[in-house]
Parts: structure tokens; sequence; C-alpha cells
């Protein structure tokens, strides 16, 4: 019997094992696709410095089919591919934790004192979605963490201080936007808890609803399932209030970051130490940059709702195969009133036949 998981994070990385191929095979076209589009700020520079300067007709002919053939490399071959794969290794995890969690309540003895049906059909649904959408997250990641390689293997060559600078400056970037990261799965887990609690509230109200109808608790009943529902609005509010700063966060240090790319590169130029061909590179490649930085900062919320749904469901394969067997009592079985049989064995020895006295005779 395989393990279960206990952690959110052996779950995920369990899931990537077992989708290594699409997961791979997805990031791969993914970063062709982020790398393309690193490339395009590069070859419109290449275009101005050896076409549009010189006056050269036959290197602007061969820079313009070049260009075509780069969107084509990227959007066809890298996104194209890149998003199918990785959808389909989300669709197909989310497929196979829901038979398991399912397959799990069923195959318990009982559910935990502390689950209901409710819950573990919001569990099987809403959250297997959740953890599985780490599949896009990871490939969105890679890929533009290769993006922003090329880039800054690009402003290395085109201009080493201003390379420097954004080696420098972006990873102190990522840095400030990942430390929040805690607090939205902390944020997201309890949101999750509170839609279970509601959709556990909601299967209990049908499961009693003719009995609730014969007493005249209606009232009760909508006030009960408000409350839980308001609980899980409240947490959702709570969740997407975290994830927008964390996303505001993200947007302005990574702004930051720009400007101070875009002066030092100003400056630059203005020293007379770079062309305009690398100086319309340089500013093409920096507004590239704000993609997958942005990707990022919102790639690190949406994980941390994946690895919140994810714990949940660990939790909930724990309980339930930690779960104790239902005690049965086995019925007593009827006793029944028939004569014993006179000839059968008896604790007390063998049974002797008695004779039985006839009434006597009449007188004549």
């Amino acid at each position: 019997m395989p393990k279960i998981p206990e952690t959110g994070a052996q779950l995920l990385r369990r899931a990537a094992r077992r989708r290594i191929r699409p997961l791979l095979g997805g990031s791969g076209a993914l970063s062709v696709w982020q790398v393309g589009e690193a490339l395009v700020p590069v070859a419109i520079g290449i275009i101005v410095d050896r076409a549009i300067i010189p006056l050269s007709i036959p290197a602007l002919i061969i820079s313009i089919i070049g260009l075509g053939v780069l969107f084509t490399v990227l959007s066809v071959v890298g996104y194209r591919f890149g998003a199918r794969l990785c959808n389909a290794a989300r669709e197909h995890e989310a497929h196979a934790l829901r038979v398991e969690i399912t397959h799990a309540a069923l195959t318990a003895p009982s559910l935990p004192a502390d689950r209901t049906s409710g819950e573990v059909l919001s569990i099987a649904s809403a959250d297997a979605d959740t953890a599985a959408a780490s599949f896009q997250q990871a490939g969105r990641g890679i890929a533009s963490v290769l993006g922003m390689i090329t880039a800054a293997v690009f402003l290395l060559i085109a201009d080493p201080v201003t390379g420097l600078v954004v080696l420098i400056a972006v990873p102190i970037g990522l840095l400030i936007v990942a430390l929040p990261g805690r607090s939205v799965s902390a944020r997201a887990t309890a949101q999750l808890e509170a839609v279970a609690s509601a959709g556990r509230s909601a299967s209990d109200l049908m499961h009693g609803l003719r009995v609730i109808k014969a007493m005249g608790g209606e009232p009760w009943a909508v006030r009960r399932y408000r409350t839980t529902s308001d609980a899980a609005a409240d947490a959702g509010v709570a969740t997407g209030e975290r994830t927008g700063r964390l996303a505001g966060v993200g947007a302005l240090v990574m702004s930051a970051v720009l400007a101070i790319v875009l002066i030092v590169a100003g400056l630059r130029l203005i020293d007379g130490q770079m062309s305009v061909g690398a100086l319309i590179g340089i500013l093409g490649m920096t507004a590239f940059l704000t993609e997958p930085m942005r990707a990022l900062a919102e790639i690190v919320g949406l994980f941390a709702q994946s690895h919140g749904a994810a714990d949940r469901i660990a939790r909930l394969l724990t309980d339930l195969a930690e779960a104790a067997p239902t005690k049965v009592i086995p019925p007593t079985p009827a006793r029944t009133s028939r004569p014993p049989n006179p000839e059968s064995p008896s604790p007390d020895g063998p049974r002797t036949a008695r004779p039985t006295s006839s009434p006597p005779p009449a007188a004549p």
C-alpha cells in the first residue's frame, strides 16, 4: 500500500513525481516561449543597428523573415504545446486526487467524528483543483525564471554595468516579494476550511430537511447556514486582500527595479558608452522584464493557496486512514420454545423414555 502523504509539501512532491514527464515537457515548451519573448527586443535592436541605420534593404528583408520565424516558434511551438502539457498535468492530477479522496472515504471503516460527507465533498472538488493548479504555476514559474536569465545575459553582453544592476536588484526584489507567502498560505487554508464548513452545514441541513420542515425550523436553518456562509465569504475576502497586497508589493518592488535599470541605462547612453540599437534592446528588455516579474509575484500567492489546499487533503487522507472502525453489536439469536427432543443428548446424561400411565379401564 503506498504511503499516505502527511503534509501538503509531501503531497505536492508526490504529484510532481508522478506527473514529471508532462511537467518537464510543458515547462520546457513554456521556457521556449518566454525566451523567445525575451529575444524580441534583442532582435529589434539588431535590426536597427544592422538594417535601419545603414539603410540596407537586403538586411531588412532578412531581419523581417527572421523576426517572423521567431514569433512562429515562440507562439506555436512554445506557448501552445507548453500550455497544453501543463493543463493536461493539472487535470490528470486533479482527477487522481479526487479518486484517491473518494476511495479513502468509501473504504474507511467510518468517517472521523469531526468530518462529514459535505466537507469531504468540498475537499474532493475545490481543494483538489486548487492543489493541482500548482502544475500551471510551476510551468509559468520556470519559464519566467529562464526568461529573466536570458534578459540578464543580454544586458551583461550589451552593457555590463546595467546587467550587473539587474542581477543584484532582481533577486533582492524577489526575496522581498516571497516573504509574505506564508501569510497568504495561512489565509488560503482558513478560507478553504470555511468553505468546507459551509458545505458541511448544507449537507447536514439537506439530510434533515424533512424533520426541519415538520418541526417548523426553517428560520433556524436559514440563520445557521447564513452564519457559516458569511464566515466563508469573510475568509475569502481576507485571502483576496492578502493576495492583493502581495501582488501590490510585487508590482511596487519590480517597478522600482525597472526604474533603477532605466536610470543606469540612460546615464550610460548620455556618456556615449552604448549604441542606439543597444539602447533600444535594453529598453525593450526592461519592459519585457515586467511580465516575468509580475508573473513570479502572482505565482507566489497562487502557490501558497495550492500548498494550503494540499495540506488539507493530506490531513483528510491521514484522518481517514486512522479512523477507528465502527463497533457493530451482533444480534442476539432468538430463542424458540420447541420441546426438547427426548432422544437428543443432554448434559446430565442420556435421556431415558419414561412410560406414560394410561387411565384405568372402566368397571363393568
